[in-house]
């Protein structure tokens, strides 16, 4: 089975693209800096790439971005017509994005790339378990897929799902989290359960680091006293290791696409080009990369499973919080919470309003026959979808 995501067409432009952050990188969240306050950084969400990747393409295309802005603040125009007017190309308001995840770089610029671990994964609890010879048990990955018949007592109407979800281990324990080398995330497609070497926790890649800051004031540029805030950045490592063992450094990747009639991706991405993304204007060096999001990742036959299990790679923004758009024949999920995400809009100069989108790495299970086109996204919005939400790979499950 594929994914929902890279490539799209055959016919317009495409690129994979490797970011490196040349110095930390800061994404908050949508609480006002104070006094005091200690903003740590988030992971990045598909809009705030988005909005950077889409940015560059416009300057590097000699877009009058002032001018939008005064077009979409000052006479009222929509967001698209204001840009038009501004000068930019209608191919270039159709590029799409899709991230980011994780990567590591290693030598001769060999790329892996890392996914979202599977909400229906949890770890073996061992703290309780027998231990041979004094030594304690190693945990293992356990899987949860759906029951075959509902329990007695389940209530699908309160649930929302027709079946729980449930692994026959006496010693079920917390969720899995971190990220997935390919090899893993090949045997999860596959309906296997990862290995315990294949999962990656967040702070391998990325490590984050506080730096205390002070507030001057406008007229003399003198602190003001009293007004400390801390922020804590988002810094890559350098010192990880690729599947083969070999050294490698953390990066971000991205897939884009847009249409035909526009430039090629040498001529807007060429070599030591550099995007301002998320806050504090931080810069992150970009280099075409030819991977595609399926890259190292075999291919599942559909009929041999039960269902279709749709996981997602980039959190999704849906109508009814954590139920998929395309909801016809789905018997359960696994959703580790939601969160709250907002923004800035700077060509309109105001916030983003405040939605709740469903956390990378959940999964839908669908029955087989009545799973949606496995082409097709979860999420029926297309401006969400070509900014990079609810991108997933699908992949198979059979009842336990």
């Amino acid at each position: 089975m594929t994914a929902n995501a890279g490539p799209r067409t055959t016919t317009g432009h495409a690129t994979g693209l490797i970011l490196e952050a040349v110095d930390g990188l800061f994404f908050r969240g949508g609480r006002p800096l104070a006094a005091g306050y200690d903003a740590p950084s988030q992971w990045p969400v598909p809009q705030t790439l988005a909005g950077a990747i889409r940015t560059h393409v416009l300057r590097r295309l000699g877009v009058d971005l002032r001018k939008a802005a005064d077009n979409v603040r000052d006479r009222g125009m929509p967001l698209l017509d204001g840009l038009r007017d501004a000068g930019a190309p209608s191919w270039a308001l159709e590029v799409h994005v899709a991230g980011p995840l994780p990567a590591i770089v290693g030598e001769n610029d060999k790329i892996e790339l890392l996914y979202p671990c599977p909400a229906n994964l949890v770890w073996e609890d061992v703290e309780d378990a027998p231990t041979a010879g004094g030594a304690r048990a190693a945990r293992r990955i356990l899987r949860l897929d759906p029951l075959r018949e509902a329990p007695p007592g389940w209530n699908a109407e309160e649930t929302g799902m027709a079946l729980p979800l449930w692994v026959r281990h006496p010693r079920p324990g917390k969720a899995v989290g971190g990220w997935l080398r390919a090899a893993g995330a090949s045997a999860w497609l596959r309906g296997e359960t990862p290995r315990a070497e294949d999962v990656l926790a967040t702070g391998s890649l990325f490590q984050r680091e506080p730096r205390t800051h002070v507030s001057l004031h406008k007229r003399t540029l003198t602190a003001d006293e009293g007004l400390l805030f801390s922020l804590t950045f988002l810094r890559p490592r350098h010192d990880v290791r690729l599947s083969d063992g070999t050294p490698g450094r953390s990066a971000f990747y991205a897939w884009l696409e847009w249409p035909e009639a526009g430039e090629s991706p040498e001529a807007l991405f060429p070599d030591g080009t550099a995007v301002f993304w998320g806050g504090e204007r931080r810069l992150a060096r970009c280099r075409r990369a030819p991977h595609t999001l399926r890259d190292g990742l075999e291919s599942v036959a559909p009929g041999s499973f039960d269902g279709q299990a749709r996981w997602l790679l980039t959190p999704a923004i849906f109508r009814r919080r954590w139920k998929p758009d395309n909801d016809a024949g789905l018997v359960a999920a696994a959703v580790a919470g939601s969160h709250a995400v907002s923004g800035w809009n700077n060509l309109g100069h105001h916030p983003r309003p405040t939605r709740f989108a469903v956390p990378a790495g959940s999964v839908f299970f669908y029955r087989g026959d009545d799973a949606p086109d496995p082409t097709t996204s979860l999420c029926n919005d297309p401006a969400l979808v070509s900014e990079g939400w609810a991108v997933d790979l699908v992949g198979g499950w059979n009842h336990v």
